[in-house]
């Protein structure tokens, strides 16, 4: 019995036919070739994440009270391409893509001082949706150096039905103003597949 690869190669040698078309295309790419570029898209959105902020890279705002800049950790989205030239040439000589999106999903995140004063930091982590919504887990504090973790409890918070995370965005900030504090954010978890585009000649 030939192999799911072997198969996979035998449609290769099938051009797609006249009748039917990708968007804006002239009908040239073969089965095969889209397939193998549909299963590269889904296989390069998962895996492990570790993201981590420069060293002490996310700051308070100089107000007081006023979270500063955030650190934003943007869920991969792998974009499989089959060049303009050969089998996927199209009319247009326009280029063959298959997007996968995937969404995040954070096991644990850590924030730590590098440099504090006399302060109170606060910490927060937004989730932002692919229906564009938000929503904060609980923020946590801190007056030393030593790191403060959200784990897998926190992280049920997070959980939303129908939806998948894109982006989370760490912040911090001070209890006073014009602080010096700089701090340092990693996110651990995992990406996965959430949806892919269909091909399509762009």
């Amino acid at each position: 019995m030939a192999t799911f690869k072997d198969q996979v190669s035998r449609l290769n040698t099938y051009p797609t036919p006249t009748s039917f078309k990708f968007w804006g295309t002239n009908g040239n790419l073969s089965v095969g070739t889209a397939l193998d570029m549909l299963f590269t898209a889904q296989n390069n959105a998962g895996g492990l994440v570790t993201v981590s902020s420069t060293a002490g890279g996310i700051l308070p705002s100089a107000t007081s009270a006023t979270y500063g800049t955030a650190f934003n950790v943007v869920a991969p989205n792998p974009v499989s391409t089959y060049g303009s030239a050969g089998e996927g040439s199209a009319a247009n000589a326009a280029t063959f893509q298959v997007v996968g999106v995937s969404g995040i999903v954070p096991l644990q995140i850590t924030f730590t001082a590098t440099v504090i004063g006399t302060e109170t930091l606060t910490y927060q982590v937004t989730a932002t949706y692919n229906d564009a919504t938000t929503t904060s887990i609980n923020s946590k504090t801190a007056t030393t150096t030593a790191a403060t973790s959200y784990a897998i409890a926190d992280m049920t918070s997070l959980l939303a039905n129908g939806k998948y995370i894109t982006n989370l965005a760490l912040e911090v900030k001070s209890s006073i103003s014009s602080s010096t504090a700089t701090v340092t954010g990693v996110v651990y978890g995992f990406s996965q597949l959430c949806n892919v585009q269909f091909p399509a000649f762009v």
